[in-house]
């Protein structure tokens, strides 16, 4: 049901945009104005807001909020609409690929504010004991660290990995894996890797993403590693 609701949400808001509503200011309401005039919880807004960003039509920013985007090229949107088929599979395994050197990246170029966001993330998602809060804070954490890379090239690639993550086949299996148990350890984890950014560590932290992401992949695979990696 949230599924359709959403989709149906992504539909009227896309006529809305292609017939000019926020042409002039280029910003959207915010996700709980939205919310509201749809009558739907933030999280099957998130996901109609998800789907027209995949698709090029909007931007979303912290601080910022949801803005317009100009037409992308529609060779790229049907590269996007492929990537968003990805298997669990593909996406970890990149996840491994790309992510260890990135935060060995923000290591050396975090800014003290940065790792302090990357701190507040890691602090909620080891406070919460709902699924849904969890994730929410869980990919902050990881957003926040491709920010730290000063690499905006970077940075936008999670954001589109980021999407693809947040499609429904996907969180359906991450909400069958949920468990207190795994989420402790999760938080255990990323306490390694904020110890490592705190230091300075460049090498540290990529060990630890990568051991982080590798336990990931385990635990979605039913204890099988899916990379050709150290177990």
């Amino acid at each position: 049901m949230t599924k359709g609701r959403s989709a149906a949400i992504s539909a009227h808001l896309r006529e809305r945009i292609q017939a000019g509503e926020w042409a002039v200011s280029r910003t959207l309401p915010n996700e709980r104005e939205l919310a509201e005039a749809y009558g739907v919880a933030r999280n099957t807004l998130r996901k109609a807001l998800d789907e027209l960003e995949a698709e090029g039509l909007l931007s979303r920013h912290i601080g910022r909020g949801t803005e317009l985007r100009e037409p992308i090229d529609r060779g790229l949107a049907a590269i996007t609409r492929q990537i968003l088929g990805s298997s669990p599979l593909d996406i970890i395994n990149l996840r491994i690929m790309i992510e260890p050197p990135a935060t060995a990246m923000a290591a050396t170029n975090s800014s003290v504010a940065t790792i302090a966001a990357i701190r507040e993330a890691h602090d909620e998602a080891c406070a919460t004991k709902e699924m849904e809060s969890f994730e929410h804070w869980d990919m902050e954490f990881h957003k926040r660290i491709f920010a730290g890379t000063r690499n905006e090239f970077l940075a936008n690639l999670h954001e589109l990995l980021a999407i693809v993550r947040n499609r429904e086949p996907i969180i359906e299996i991450r909400r069958r894996h949920f468990t207190l148990a795994r989420k402790h350890a999760c938080c255990d984890q990323h306490a390694e890797i904020l110890e490592a950014l705190l230091r300075r560590d460049a090498e540290a932290a990529s060990a630890a993403m990568r051991d982080h992401l590798l336990a990931h992949s385990r635990n979605l695979c039913n204890g099988q590693d899916t990379h050709d990696g150290r177990p």
